[in-house]
């Protein structure tokens, strides 16, 4: 579901605006024994694309379009899609500082 947000300078406030609610159209889980999973939804008012893979698919006003990919294993939830904002570099300091404290990982019980 999409909200809408508003506010004024003035007095700050979020307000949500419920939509009609966009139907499942389709919906796949398997659950295999190794305990890992699949699970494709797509949730869209057209029909589903023949092609994609594990998309999540919705129509939000206008007609648009916006497609979320995502793996969800081991490492946590990974999602890709093109209005997902991207984290900025690591800075060169802190990237060196990290790579320093995994190489000598025995300083860390000099602090306990």
């Amino acid at each position: 579901m999409f909200k809408s947000l508003s506010h004024s300078t003035d007095n700050p406030q979020i307000s949500w605006t419920p939509r009609s609610p966009i139907p499942i159209v389709a919906q796949s889980n398997i659950l295999n024994e190794d305990g890992t999973f699949q699970n494709r939804t797509w949730v869209t008012r057209k029909d589903p694309p023949a092609s994609s893979k594990d998309p999540i698919l919705s129509s939000p006003p206008m007609d648009s379009v916006f497609e979320l990919r995502y793996i969800a294993d081991e490492n946590g939830f990974q999602p890709q899609a093109s209005f997902l904002p991207v984290a900025p570099p690591i800075p060169e300091d802190i990237q060196r500082s990290l790579e320093y404290n995994a190489a000598h990982p025995e300083e860390d019980n000099l602090r306990k």
